[in-house]
């Protein structure tokens, strides 16, 4: 953006600014390409014929224009005044320059767990009942979960091959291991609230109630891979049969 003052003309906007730059080194390129290839159909007679030729006046005043516009481009706000936390100010009633909290603010999703990750770790990790009834909505709600924040590392079927691991990242534990397929449903809602390993906590992006829903659809990953025949329906045992 152009603005008027006095004799001249100034640039505002930084992007204009550096479109000029631009502009101006790619003149600049241009007319010594033009020399070079110049230079290659007409070779000098002389090395001072070929180095007034690199050096004509009107590449010099380029080059210079280019650098006082370089030299032009900084952000606005980088010199305005701010003020450190917990600093007097006089621009407040209570000359405070941090300032207090709305009434009846409350933290992002503080509703979301009681209690600190650790407790919830104590209190949860060796759980070995869902403190919920389990539904095919809870299933579902767990599924849709599991395919956003956990498949990108254990895959979606749970073998721990997901998309990331295949790219270098660590290697995810498989859910259809002996040792997890063992452990109490606690110890994936406490995984997923603390985090082990390489794992980070997902406390921020998954509440309380979708760890449930999460481990619950995790346990029928395991039953999917490890349900013992007897249990299936006789509709399903001769599916099984058909396939076998």
């Amino acid at each position: 953006m152009l603005r008027r003052e006095g004799r001249g003309w100034k640039i505002e906007d930084r992007r204009s600014r550096l479109f000029f730059v631009e502009l101006a080194f790619a003149i600049l390129h241009l007319r010594f390409s033009i020399l070079r290839f110049s230079a290659i159909l007409h070779p000098p007679c002389s090395i001072l014929d070929f180095s007034s030729m690199l050096h004509p006046p009107s590449s010099i005043v380029v080059f210079f224009l280019a650098l006082t516009a370089l030299s032009a481009c900084r952000q606005q706000m980088a010199n305005q005044p701010y003020h450190q936390p917990l600093e007097a100010s006089d621009f407040f009633s209570d000359r405070m320059a941090s300032r207090p909290p709305p009434a009846g603010t409350i933290p992002h999703r503080a509703d979301q767990d009681s209690g600190s990750p650790d407790d919830d770790q104590a209190i949860a990790k060796s759980v070995n009942d869902f403190p919920v009834p389990l539904t095919m909505p809870l299933l579902t709600r767990g599924q849709e979960r599991y395919n956003i924040y956990c498949s990108p590392c254990h895959d979606r079927t749970g073998s721990g091959e997901g998309m990331v691991v295949q790219r270098g990242f660590t290697k995810a534990r498989s859910f259809h291991s002996s040792e997890l397929r063992a452990a109490p449903v606690g110890h994936f809602f406490a995984v997923m609230t603390n985090g082990f390993g390489a794992m980070p906590s997902y406390a921020h992006a998954i509440t309380p109630a979708d760890r449930w829903a999460v481990a619950a659809y995790i346990r029928a990953l395991q039953l999917s891979r490890h349900a013992p025949v007897a249990d299936l329906a006789s509709e399903d045992r001769d599916k099984l049969r058909e396939i076998q």
